[in-house]
């Protein structure tokens, strides 16, 4: 099963948030959310060090709008073909 970043799989085999990597998401949208481009946030994160998910320098455009748009960064799953509500921290 492939995780979304800044999810992990705990040792009871509940999926849970990476923190670190939660972090850079809510960093992703905050920059998207301020007017950044989707190449300013790849400069942005290259220049602070930040892999991307697959370990490379730099966030491609075509990542950085799958995070966005994804679903569960929100709150939202898919749950046998329905959209579930997921509880807020």
């Amino acid at each position: 099963m492939s995780l979304p970043y800044g999810f992990m799989l705990a040792s009871n085999g509940h999926i849970i948030v990476d923190p670190e990597k939660a972090n850079i998401i809510k960093t992703i949208y905050q920059q998207y959310l301020s007017g950044m481009s989707l190449g300013g946030i790849s400069d942005f994160l290259f220049e602070h060090k930040i892999p991307s998910p697959k370990g490379k320098d730099r966030w491609t455009q075509p990542v950085l709008s799958n995070a966005l748009s994804n679903q569960k960064y929100i709150g939202y799953s898919m749950c046998c073909s329905s959209i579930c509500r997921l509880p807020s921290e």
